[in-house]
């Protein structure tokens, strides 16, 4: 089988990501870790990075940690992000 692996360009939440696409299959795999409150810039971007590859996408495998902020004032004894 054979993969391509791809570099995600001008992500909002971090210049580091990675998606991997199977053309066969057309299936697209990413695995993400972002927090919940820039969700919609993250998934435009990624949209804005399969129309500039080109790539005919028909099935996604999604392995995704979403992180929620938690606030100091909402919970005292956890002020950092968890």
């Amino acid at each position: 089988m054979e993969v391509h692996l791809y570099h995600v360009k001008d992500n909002p939440r971090e210049g580091t990501n990675l998606f991997a696409y199977v053309p066969r299959d057309r299936m697209l795999v990413q695995a993400i870790s972002m927090i919940h409150l820039d969700a919609a810039s993250v998934a435009d971007n990624f949209r804005w990075n399969l129309e500039y590859r080109k790539l005919r996408v028909e099935k996604m495998s999604r392995c995704t940690r979403i992180r929620a902020m938690r606030r100091a004032e909402d919970d005292p004894g956890h002020a950092e992000n968890y």
